[in-house]
């Protein structure tokens, strides 16, 4: 009998949710600030 794992997974609420990189609404995104550079040059 073939059961389905994948349809016994729970996931976290917050997986896969977006990501907002706006220093303005989150100030501790300047300790970030080479990381924030690259991600806004390479599109993911």
């Amino acid at each position: 009998m073939f059961t389905d794992s994948a349809s016994n997974v729970i996931f976290d609420p917050l997986h896969n949710s977006c990501c907002d990189f706006d220093e303005e609404k989150n100030t501790k995104l300047s300790e970030f600030s080479s990381i924030l550079e690259f991600m806004r040059r390479v599109p993911i």
